[in-house]
């Protein structure tokens, strides 16, 4: 009887082991499903629900590690056709240098590239470099990402750009497709004769035929980093994304302002280009140094200023998709209306004399035109071009002021504009007094001593 007792206690110790390793079994597996939830939501990578459709990429922590990927893949490319730059004379200790460099560059391509895509083209590690276009030193600038979530660890992307050669300044087009394991973090690639081939319209809502492995196997080349990218960062990138545009491509800049600023501000793109000329110094040192970000129900808006306090005002549709707004006189913005309309009288005069120096940066002079006393005008500046010419002679390039002196007579508003040369330190600087009258809304009418 103590026996049989023994052996039913025995047993159901020995089930209870069981039930509880079974337990921990599924706890176990429970918690590598969530953790690897996690790491895909928070990594940006990869999107639940999956949606196979092609969608274009709208956060900016997955955008910028899948343009990394393609900068990546751009880095060892140029390198394949250009490492011989960078060394002028060449003894036979530096060629055989070169040679292994050039060695594993190739071979750095090699393995980014897709098999399919290596089928596709008949490439090998000895031929890659007569199957791929020859490239000088470039900047690759990555401007939409497209994604299709396939599985819920590899996903298939599509990224387009451009590429600007730097000895030249030609641009060009590209378009990459990759297949990006989010887990494993890593990837493989097409160039874009096979996407021209298979998928030569693609669009958003087409869904590619393309097949994905379960996961993509790490090689020497084709691993990458998630990237977490703050605010500071992304403004700084939208400056020389502008900067970039302004000075090598500027019907895409001139397309990317809003539609409503470009027409009054420029309405050609003739009128952009030539004000893209003239601005050229301006744009080439021009860098962020102070932003806001606001976000509404439609977009995020970046209102930024440079080390000159020329405004640029982003607003962001998704990850490098904005339209642009590069003052803050040309059209009535709401934010600056509302600031305008609790401002004081006297803070409303110095308001619209900042607007009118502002405009002068710019070289906007068609705006201060506008606004002169018709009488004032008639007397002194008959034509756009005499007022040109004055102001040329007789302001700076970049105008910082400071005012004194405010006196008001009835609706006429006085002040003592002492204004300082921004691009010499104010070493330079002039007076001069401005009468100013106040109209409807944020309308005024002005003049100023000569």
């Amino acid at each position: 009887m103590i026996k049989s007792k023994k052996s039913i206690i025995l047993l159901s110790i020995i089930i209870l082991l069981i039930i509880m390793l079974i337990l921990i079994v599924l706890l176990i597996l429970m918690n590598n499903k969530n953790s690897q939830k996690e790491i895909k939501e928070d990594e940006g990578v990869v999107i639940t629900p999956l949606e196979e459709s092609l969608q274009k990429v709208t956060q900016r922590n997955e955008f910028y590690t899948i343009k990394g990927c393609v900068e990546k893949f751009y880095k060892f490319y140029e390198s394949i056709f250009n490492l011989e730059d960078e060394v002028y004379i060449m003894d036979e200790e530096a060629e055989a240098s070169i040679k292994q460099q050039k060695k594993l560059a190739i071979e750095s391509v090699y393995n980014m590239l897709d098999q399919e895509y290596i089928t596709f083209n008949n490439i090998t590690k000895d031929n890659l470099e007569n199957k791929i276009d020859k490239i000088e030193k470039i900047d690759v600038n990555v401007e939409d990402i497209y994604v299709s979530e396939k599985t819920n660890n590899v996903n298939l992307y599509i990224a387009q750009g451009t590429i600007r050669e730097i000895k030249t300044a030609k641009l060009y087009n590209f378009k990459i497709m990759l297949k990006v394991d989010a887990l494993n973090k890593t990837f493989t690639l097409y160039l874009q004769d096979y996407i021209d081939d298979k998928y030569p319209n693609f669009k958003i809502g087409d869904t590619l035929n393309e097949t994905v492995p379960e996961k993509i196997e790490t090689n020497t080349s084709n691993t990458y980093e998630f990237k977490i990218i703050s605010d500071e960062t992304y403004i700084v990138d939208l400056f020389e994304k502008y900067r970039e545009e302004v000075i090598y491509n500027q019907k895409e800049a001139f397309e990317n302002l809003d539609e409503e600023y470009r027409t009054k501000r420029f309405g050609t793109l003739e009128n952009f280009q030539t004000f893209a000329k003239n601005n050229i110094k301006k744009h080439v040192i021009m860098s962020a140094k102070k932003y806001q970000k606001t976000v509404t129900d439609n977009y995020t808006q970046y209102v930024c200023m440079d080390q000159n306090d020329n405004y640029y005002i982003f607003r962001e549709n998704s990850v490098m998709d904005y339209t642009l707004i590069l003052d803050t006189y040309t059209i009535d913005l709401p934010e600056f209306v509302e600031k305008y309309n609790a401002a004081t009288e006297d803070q409303k005069i110095l308001i619209n004399i900042q607007k009118c120096l502002e405009a002068i940066n710019n070289q906007d002079y068609a705006y201060m035109y506008n606004k002169l006393d018709e009488t004032y005008k008639n007397n002194y500046f008959k034509t756009l071009s005499d007022f040109e010419k004055y102001v040329k002679e007789n302001f700076f390039t970049e105008n910082k002021f400071s005012a004194s002196n405010g006196q008001k007579q009835g609706e006429i508003y006085t002040y003592d504009i002492t204004i300082t040369d921004g691009s010499d330190n104010g070493l330079n600087e002039i007076t001069k007094t401005f009468v100013m009258k106040l109209k409807e809304g944020t309308d005024f009418v002005m003049s100023f001593g000569v």
